[in-house]
């Protein structure tokens, strides 16, 4: 048992391999859409300094997306996270409607979550994309007033 943890330099903290050292949260509000099979940015971007090279940093993304497709044949919409302009990991779903150019819209889930390695104490950008597969579709974030969150969390090692 412990009642105290005291630093054993003063401002250098306490470091514990696998506990948390910092969380960084942000929130996105507003439409953005994109048609293109190339990635576009979403808004959602957080900013962490980690304080030890060595650090992870645990990203946790939950973003609503929606995809309206004007054909019948099947689309598949794409997001991922990126450090910079490095992606770390990438999702995806796909649709096939059956009605003949319907414009409808499906809501699934961008539920990501990455455990990252920057391996610097330098400011440190993350955000979300999306794109399509091929034209006649749109993938949009931010639809009906919906918001999306991003959570990095720096884990000492």
């Amino acid at each position: 048992y412990v009642d105290n943890l005291i630093e054993k330099t003063s401002g250098n903290g306490v470091h514990i391999p696998g506990h948390v050292i910092q969380v960084v949260h942000n929130i996105s509000t507003g439409q953005v859409s994109t048609g293109s099979s190339s990635y576009a940015n979403t808004g959602l971007t957080a900013t962490i300094t980690p304080k030890h090279s060595d650090s992870k940093v645990l990203v946790i993304v939950g973003q609503p997306m929606s995809f309206s497709i004007a054909t019948t044949s099947a689309r598949e919409g794409y997001w991922n996270i990126c450090r910079g302009t490095t992606q770390l990991i990438e999702g995806g779903s796909s649709f096939d409607l059956t009605e003949n150019n319907t414009f409808q819209i499906t809501a699934f889930g961008n539920n990501l979550t990455y455990l990252d390695s920057p391996a610097t104490t330098a400011a440190t950008t993350y955000k979300t994309q999306m794109k399509v597969s091929a034209g006649t579709s749109d993938i949009y974030v931010g639809y009906g007033n919906t918001s999306g969150t991003m959570i990095l969390m720096e884990i000492a090692q």
